[in-house]
């Protein structure tokens, strides 16, 4: 008897290239952000790149072409929020949330322009950093909450 799959071999390879370089490239990307805040593990990059190269190969050989915008996908921390329910939770909960992704995405831009001795995006970093900080600390000024109950409060649902 043989199986029939309604997805053909060139899907599935397609499939599993595109997860083998999302693998590669956050796994790589996460332990480089680390390694340039003195965590991590600097001994593994060399073999993370290699993954990632060979990551590469894979999606090449079932694309015929390398990944490019897909990159950015991969790499996209605000699309692991992109299915929550924020009914479930009280009103400014969104609001200290995306201004905490503010502060985060500051402080990348910060680290990024440091590798790269820019200080120009350096200081556009550190904006959105403190801009970030300011609209969380004012959430919680708003919800008469301290910064030190925060994590707890934060998750609470909206009575109704």
């Amino acid at each position: 008897m043989k199986l029939v799959s309604e997805r053909s071999e060139t899907v599935i390879a397609q499939e599993a290239a595109a997860m083998a370089v999302a693998s590669a490239v956050r796994e790589l990307t996460a332990n480089l952000i680390l390694v340039s805040r003195g965590a991590g593990k600097a001994r593994n990059v060399g073999v993370q790149a290699l993954a990632l190269i060979e990551s590469f190969q894979e999606y090449h050989d079932a694309f015929g072409r390398l990944p490019e915008q897909e990159l950015t996908e991969f790499l996209d921390h605000d699309r692991l929020w992109g299915d929550v329910d924020w009914s479930r939770f009280d009103d400014d909960y969104a609001d200290r949330h995306f201004a905490t992704i503010k502060m985060v995405r500051g402080a990348l831009q910060m680290t990024a322009s440091s590798l790269q001795g820019q200080r120009s995006d350096y200081l556009a970093g550190e904006r959105e950093l403190h801009d970030g900080s300011r609209a969380r600390q004012d959430t919680l000024a708003r919800a008469d909450v301290s910064p030190g109950k925060a994590s707890r409060w934060s998750l609470g649902r909206t009575a109704k």
